[in-house]
């Protein structure tokens, strides 16, 4: 299990190169590799969001145990909960890309998802050094 945090933070870096290579599809108004590099970025974030559950319900310790505990729990679980909306908000723009309604209308909102799910990236990179390389003594 100890394992998943580092699997995970290269899936969220791989899904912040696919990201970007849609965001740079879309500028450049590559309808086809737009709408696979925005699909490979939402499946990379659903394999994360399930290595995640994974290490919750396989977790040493719960909310209740200790303040590492509860600070585990509230930090990954708000962090879980934006690359959800992340993830939900880039799929609404491939469904946009596929049904050709992107490039007419919204153009700014993959602008806004693309810096949106970076953000999310950089947080988890946070959250990766303090709580498992520092929380754990590293």
């Amino acid at each position: 299990a100890s394992a998943i945090p580092l699997l995970n933070t290269v899936i969220l870096f791989m899904s912040g190169i696919s990201v970007t290579a849609s965001q740079h599809y879309i500028v450049s108004k590559n309808r086809k590799n737009a709408i696979l590099y925005l699909l490979l970025t939402v499946i990379l974030g659903v394999i994360f969001l399930y290595f995640q559950y994974y290490e919750y319900k396989n977790s040493l310790f719960t909310i209740s145990d200790s303040v590492f505990g509860a600070s585990f729990f509230f930090f990954f679980d708000f962090h879980g909960c934006h690359v959800l909306l992340g993830v939900l908000f880039l799929f609404v723009s491939c469904i946009l890309l596929i049904v050709y309604n992107f490039f007419e209308n919204h153009f700014l909102n993959a602008t806004f998802a693309s810096i949106y799910y970076h953000f999310v990236d950089v947080v988890w990179i946070l959250l990766f050094a303090v709580i498992y390389c520092w929380g754990s003594g590293l």
